[in-house]
């Protein structure tokens, strides 16, 4: 069951700016459609594959065709900064991540049609996507939770699915463009942490079922690297190398070792070296200390003969 239903006190709607009045009595105002990109990071990406049957099916449908397993890329999105998203008027239910997947666009459909609320720009749209939020109920066993649903051309879809199957992608980062999409700040440059948020159902400005924000994938950039194998394979290698290193260094530790010892003897000989010399230069300087002796006493013994 579906928690009880909370009202937004609108005051005022005109062209983009939404205004109410807050449960203190404050009023404060949103800007739908700010010209500004939503940036997410996404990780945890995983590949399933799933079918949903189209109610629109039709058994001579050619376009349509019956239903069949086609790859899911799924994971978790974060906003990226401080930024928050938020439905207006519960200030207390914020988040900033969001449950991701990426799908097929249906490819017997245009993106227009796909996409009935297209972001600012013109031609068709080659990705599109839906940001919502999904209320808790314990009947059917789920939380609330913020979700975002992309719809990728094939090709695009295909190769996320090999990168991430071969365990290349590093990081995935999406940029996305929105409509019915409000924030808090209007003015403020994108390096700003401005909020994000939804809309109240239109019908009768309650927060159970709020708007979903619809638009388009302006920007999909992955950074890959080496598949999860060869990674791990590399990672061997340079195990393996940081032995042959400790190896280098031990066998280095063991000749700089015997170098100190041979410069250690060499040390003590040049000082037995030293040592022999100081006394040979002792025992001249000896011999001839008794040579000037010698010859003073037989000066003196010649001096008293002669008396």
């Amino acid at each position: 069951m579906i928690d009880e239903k909370t009202t937004v006190n609108v005051k005022a709607e005109e062209g983009r700016e939404l205004t109410i009045e807050t449960a203190d009595g404050k009023e404060r105002t949103y800007y739908r459609d700010p010209i500004r990109t939503m940036h997410l990071t996404v990780t945890d990406l995983k590949v399933t594959k799933s079918f949903v049957w189209s109610r629109t099916y039709e058994p001579d449908d050619d376009a349509s065709g019956p239903p069949a397993l086609s790859p899911v890329v799924s994971g978790t999105a974060a906003l990226d900064g401080f930024r928050t998203i938020s439905v207006i008027g519960e200030p207390d239910n914020r988040s900033s991540s969001f449950s991701i997947g990426f799908a097929r666009r249906n490819p017997g459909k245009s993106a227009e049609h796909e996409n009935p609320s297209p972001a600012i720009g013109e031609g068709p749209l080659s990705a599109s996507v839906w940001i919502g939020f999904l209320r808790a109920n314990w009947e059917i066993g789920i939380e609330d939770s913020w979700f975002v649903d992309c719809k990728l051309t094939p090709e695009t879809l295909t190769e996320l699915v090999s990168e991430v199957m071969q365990g290349r992608v590093k990081s995935l980062r999406v940029g996305l463009q929105l409509r019915n999409i409000y924030t808090d700040d209007d003015y403020a440059p994108p390096s700003v942490s401005a909020n994000w948020f939804l809309r109240p159902d239109k019908n009768d400005n309650t927060t159970a079922f709020p708007q979903v924000a619809t638009g388009q994938v302006t920007s999909f950039v992955m950074e890959l690297g080496l598949p999860q194998q060869a990674a791990e394979i590399a990672n061997g290698d340079e195990s393996d190398e940081a032995e042959e290193v400790g190896s280098s260094v031990d066998h280095g530790s063991g000749a700089i070792g015997a170098q100190t010892e041979a410069y250690r003897v060499r040390e003590q000989a040049a000082q037995a070296v030293v040592g022999i010399q100081a006394l040979t230069l002792a025992v001249q300087r000896l011999n001839q200390s008794v040579r000037w002796i010698g010859s003073a006493i037989a000066l003196i013994l010649l001096v008293f003969l002669m008396k």
